[in-house]
């Protein structure tokens, strides 16, 4: 009841605010306006843009923008955060009224176009994260399990995390082996895979966004060329897949030795840009797979090293990498699939890691596991070791801690400010952008919901 008091209070306020702030943008007109009072944008005079009020806020603020020659048509008024494209909801000619878009960035430039003029504010304004965390399932680190009646009775260790499109969470428990399909509307817990079955379900999850196929690598426990894939068509009943023939394409193969570290190969990617399934190993190597054929093709050599988390930018064949041990340990690095010789490091391997936020070129990390795109294009990253969820905004290339506080050890739900984790290993990320975070160290899943 508390809590539903405080939200009608909350939208009670905003509905006074917003009101207020149409009768200052003096867009209330009467039935007997005419046409010819409705202000133009006049082309042939230069916009100016003088300030904006408040200077910050988070989703959905109302922002006044004071200016000269906007014009009255909004139609023709187009407003952004950074890349982000606020909504218009009036104009008097000399202010504007817009509600601020979903995560456009820490640090705004707001720019104004009307017809083919376009003109941005000096001042900048800060967009405020708002997250908070609660525990979804687990009874925490010192758990007998596992359990697996319920969601709400559940014991057991998180590893990896995938959803699909029907809000399904697919979860490997490191203590069994066995792979979990939790159902959060239901409370439902099913078992899909256990090692009874010959095979070892602690992969890297990921989902085929058009079939909606479960897809895991291996461990290295068995071979080089096997995969495991779940079709919902068969309620998920697990099938093995082999690579049939291999192209070295002038590269180095991968060893075949089981349990090797070299052979490692724990997550599958299906790239939408070209059709193919990638997967890379521990000793570096890339390799794309046609899913039709299963053969294989080294596409580029990457240095040596752990890179569990890895995500294609939507869209695209560039395949972004979190290292978290190698050479490239601590970095944040992408490459074009097609283009062997693209490998970026974007930012700087630091070996032990460190923490900072900021400009992605100088930004520190310390364990980046996994790595997932929402639905802004924002890369959000899992850091182990510094035991917070960072988001990189791919437009402006700027590094934020959106919640967990940095190296600091804990199982506490909340808010940004008091909210901690133990160790974030993976996330998966549902079509409403709730982001579901495995805590490996707390043994629970915990729910992160931001905007």
């Amino acid at each position: 009841m508390k809590h539903t008091y405080l939200l009608f209070s909350w939208t009670i306020f905003r509905l006074l605010v917003f009101s207020a702030c149409i009768c200052t943008l003096g867009i209330v007109t009467s039935c007997e306006d005419k046409e010819d009072d409705v202000v133009k944008h006049n082309p042939s005079i230069a916009m100016t843009l003088t300030s904006f009020t408040p200077d910050s806020g988070r989703i959905s603020e109302m922002v006044l923008l004071d200016g000269t020659n906007f014009g009255k048509d909004t139609a023709l008024l187009k407003v952004f955060f950074n890349a982000k494209q606020a909504s218009v909801i009036g104009s008097t000619g000399t202010r504007l009224l817009v509600i601020v878009p979903r995560l456009p960035g820490d640090t705004c430039t707001i720019t104004v176009q009307v017809g083919d003029q376009v003109a941005a504010y000096s001042e900048k304004f800060i967009y405020k994260v708002e997250a908070s965390v609660t525990t979804l399932a687990g009874k925490g680190h010192d758990y007998p399990g596992p359990v697996y009646t319920s969601l709400d009775q559940a014991e057991f260790w998180p590893t990896f995390l995938a959803v699909d499109k029907d809000f399904n969470i697919f979860m490997t428990d490191w203590t069994t082996g066995s792979l979990l399909k939790l159902n959060v509307q239901e409370n439902s817990i099913q078992v899909l895979g256990t090692p009874q079955q010959g095979i070892d379900m602690r992969c890297v999850i990921s989902v085929h966004p058009i079939t909606q196929v479960v897809m895991l690598g291996d461990m290295g426990q068995a071979t080089r060329d096997q995969f495991v894939f779940l079709d919902p068509k068969n309620n998920w009943a697990p099938k093995l897949h082999f690579i049939k023939s291999w192209d070295a394409n002038g590269f180095d193969m991968p060893i075949d030795v089981g349990a090797d570290d070299y052979a490692n190969h724990i997550q599958c990617l299906y790239c939408e840009a070209d059709e193919h399934l990638y997967t890379r190993y521990y000793s570096g190597q890339i390799v794309q797979i046609n899913p039709k054929t299963w053969a294989a093709k080294i596409v580029a050599q990457t240095p040596e090293g752990l890179s569990n988390g890895m995500s294609f930018y939507p869209n695209t064949t560039m395949l972004w990498m979190g290292f978290e041990k190698g050479t490239l340990a601590g970095s944040i690095c992408r490459i074009d699939v097609t283009d062997p010789g693209s490998l970026e490091e974007m930012s700087t391997p630091i070996g032990g890691g460190g923490h900072r936020d900021g400009p992605l070129a100088i930004a520190q990390f310390y364990g980046p596991r996994q790595l997932s795109f929402d639905e802004d294009n924002n890369l959000i990253i899992c850091e182990a070791y510094n035991r917070d969820i960072r988001m990189l905004n791919t437009s402006t290339m700027m590094v934020s801690t959106i919640i967990g506080i940095p190296g600091v050890l804990g199982n506490q739900d909340g808010p940004k400010e008091t909210a901690t984790f133990w160790e974030p290993n993976y996330i998966a990320i549902d079509a409403e952008g709730i982001m579901y975070i495995a805590d490996f160290g707390n043994k629970n899943i915990r729910r992160v919901a931001i905007e």
